[in-house]
């Protein structure tokens, strides 16, 4: 099928919008493999591989999946951590990663709607007298929406 109106392509060696029927052509490029992702801020996001040639034009077609986010706060004894890396790895593809502000605030948006695993892993400062631990969550992201996960962590003995 066709892709949305305005879809936006990043190829390797060249950027493409779709016209007014959802479809795109990229003229110029060499031929062998090629990996192609397509985003729309409504639509979702899609990846798909293929060959081209020289002998004719190689067609290939993106579906588009929704996509949700996560957001949430990181404490520690009732306290916003800041900088504290938040990565999520999608079961059906798909990853993002963030870093806390200085209120514990983060967000991870374009996620896979599917379930995941979060893990969040806090920045070691010098004043830490032991190390913090790494907190893992399973997560499950609806197309179309960003669901709330906070998290707590505690302090660990060296």
């Amino acid at each position: 099928g066709a892709l949305p109106r305005n879809a936006e392509f990043q190829v390797t060696l060249s950027n493409a919008r779709t016209d007014e029927a959802g479809t795109f052509s990229i003229e110029g490029l060499p031929p062998g493999p090629i990996d192609l992702s397509a985003a729309h801020s409504k639509k979702g996001i899609g990846f798909v591989s293929g060959e081209l040639t020289l002998e004719k034009p190689t067609q290939l077609t993106i579906v588009l999946n929704s996509t949700g986010g996560i957001e949430g706060t990181i404490l520690r004894d009732g306290n916003p951590v800041s900088g504290a890396t938040i990565s999520v790895e999608m079961d059906s593809g798909g990853s993002g990663k963030a870093q806390t502000d200085e209120s514990g605030y983060y967000v991870i948006k374009g996620l896979l709607q599917g379930t995941g695993t979060m893990v969040v892993t806090p920045a070691v400062t010098p004043e830490d007298t032991s190390e913090p631990q790494t907190v893992s969550r399973e997560v499950s992201v609806s197309s179309g929406q960003t669901i709330t996960v906070d998290a707590e962590l505690t302090a660990v003995a060296p």
